[in-house]
């Protein structure tokens, strides 16, 4: 039998159903049947425990349990986690929209952190609130599992297909981050190679120095 034989056999069962417990049917299926196509997190998203609950047009949730070994030195939620959240979920909502041989990387993330938190479970809600030719802007929501919220972020993403020259990527993602803020605005991560470009027209930081 082929792997795509139970799948076949499960459809002819729904389509079996009374019109009447078709919509339970998809309330129960639809976990299932959708399971392979969520993103897959990676091994630090493994690491994490993350699991993404909910994806789809331009839309994701991923979740994970906070406990000791996420805090800080005051015992604490370390920022990063929600940063990590906020970064994984908004990877994904982009996914979701892009055609075959596409990709997206990380621009640049703003974060605001609200309250601290120690153990619960972190829940982040992300949305694309503007999908361009190659840039994409998200916004995400960090929250407990009871509603209050965390953190809320938002971010750019670039898109690549996979033809793409990827040798002038950092070019790319500095020229766009200092048209959007300026070259004292750009982000931390993509000023260095900012730096790079304008001394010696070399993306890389080590050939400038500190």
């Amino acid at each position: 039998m082929d792997d795509s034989a139970p799948r076949r056999a499960l459809h002819e069962v729904v389509d079996r159903l009374p019109e009447k417990d078709l919509a339970l049917a998809g309330k129960l299926l639809t976990p299932l049947l959708d399971a392979d196509a969520r993103p897959d997190v990676g091994p630090l998203g493994r690491w994490l425990g993350m699991q993404f609950t909910a994806w789809s047009h331009g839309r994701s949730t991923c979740e994970l349990d906070l406990d000791e070994r996420f805090w800080n030195l005051y015992g604490i939620a370390h920022g990063s986690v929600a940063y990590a959240l906020a970064d994984f979920g908004m990877g994904a909502a982009v996914t979701s929209l892009l055609q075959p041989g596409q990709r997206c990387v990380t621009i640049e993330i703003h974060m605001h952190y609200l309250v601290p938190v120690r153990q619960a479970r972190l829940i982040c809600d992300t949305h694309v609130v503007h999908m361009g030719k190659h840039v994409a802007f998200l916004s995400s929501g960090v929250r407990m599992r009871k509603g209050a919220l965390v953190a809320r972020a938002t971010g750019s993403f670039f898109m690549l297909s996979d033809g793409h020259n990827q040798s002038n990527l950092p070019e790319v993602l500095c020229t766009f981050s200092s048209q959007q803020n300026g070259y004292q605005g750009a982000s931390a991560s993509v000023r260095p190679l900012c730096r790079g470009l304008a001394r010696t027209g070399s993306p890389h930081p080590a050939a400038v120095g500190p």
